[in-house]
């Protein structure tokens, strides 16, 4: 990604001192809308910190202010490598109890699709 996608994309301040980009633009909106404070806030009361369900996963305005071009890019090659090591895991552990493999019942079912 370039500096410039960067801006235009992700986040960047004017001359101005006015925020912009399309991902900011996107999480201002849900973050100013009444419905999803609500649902965040009753996430938060339910849940204890360790739950993955108490937090917001698209991320929250504080932290896309403080996202630079060089985190972002550290973010997206962590999230490549460890996408990578899950793919290398799936042959030794899942093709090994068939659990890829369609049953003879169902293979003429998926047959018509490929």
């Amino acid at each position: 990604m370039t500096p410039e996608i960067f801006k235009t994309e992700i986040y960047h301040v004017n001359g101005k001192g006015e925020e912009g980009g399309t991902v900011f633009s996107e999480m201002q909106g849900r973050e100013g809308n009444q419905e999803d404070v609500m649902a965040l806030a009753q996430q938060q009361a339910l849940y204890q910190f360790k739950n993955a369900y108490r937090y917001e996963t698209g991320g929250m305005l504080p932290h896309l202010r403080n996202l630079t071009l060089q985190k972002s890019k550290l973010v997206d090659i962590v999230n490549r490598n460890t996408l990578a090591d899950l793919i290398r895991e799936i042959p030794s552990h899942r093709l090994s109890q068939n659990r890829l493999r369609p049953s003879k019942s169902n293979s003429r079912r998926l047959g018509r699709f490929a």
